[in-house]
């Protein structure tokens, strides 16, 4: 285990940090699943638009919302970092 320590960042970008490394997904489901979510997305999309669309195909809309935190930490999804990530934050491929 380590610890990964931000100095120095605004409070928004610290607490978003946080929440995205939090968010654990199987890495099956990675595997299934985030093909989908980066096909589904369009531009403009807040994630729970984006989380909401996953839950039609069949992915729970609230399991959806921690598929996209964690791309979010893998850098597989960008979203504003200067804000408080909430399911209203739009949400944009790299």
């Amino acid at each position: 285990m380590f610890h990964v320590v931000w100095i120095g960042m605004p409070e928004a970008a610290v607490t978003n940090l946080s929440n995205f490394s939090g968010a654990r997904v199987p890495e099956e489901t990675m595997a299934t699943w985030s093909p989908v979510v980066l096909d589904l997305l369009k531009p403009g999309d807040t994630a729970d638009v984006l989380s909401r669309r996953l839950d039609g195909r069949g992915y729970p809309r609230l399991l959806a919302l921690t598929l996209i935190r964690r791309l979010l930490w893998q850098r597989r999804l960008v979203t504003d970092m200067t804000v408080r990530f909430v399911p209203m934050s739009r949400v944009w491929l790299p």
